[in-house]
């Protein structure tokens, strides 16, 4: 759920934004704001406020189309290295 969808909810359930604002004791404009998308992460004490938790997910990425390091070569690369510091 998104914080518009929270916030459209409440106001469905109250009638107004200045119903919800009254009721979850968050400055009108505050709330205007974040069911635009001009504020974001609101802390903690507002989420529960209103009836949320910040939830965390991860989303894997299409692959690169470049040619990675693999871990071998990087070691490899790391190894001489040392050698030469060594001599």
């Amino acid at each position: 759920m998104t914080l518009k969808e929270r916030i459209d909810q409440l106001v469905q359930q109250h009638g107004s934004l200045r119903a919800v604002a009254r009721v979850t004791e968050i400055d009108v404009g505050y709330l205007s704001r974040l069911r635009a998308g001009d504020k974001a992460n609101p802390e903690k004490a507002k989420l529960l406020r209103l009836g949320l938790r910040r939830v965390v997910s991860y989303e894997a990425i299409a692959p690169r189309t470049t040619r990675a390091v693999s871990l071998a070569d990087d070691h490899r690369g790391h190894a001489s290295t040392s050698r030469r510091c060594r001599d």
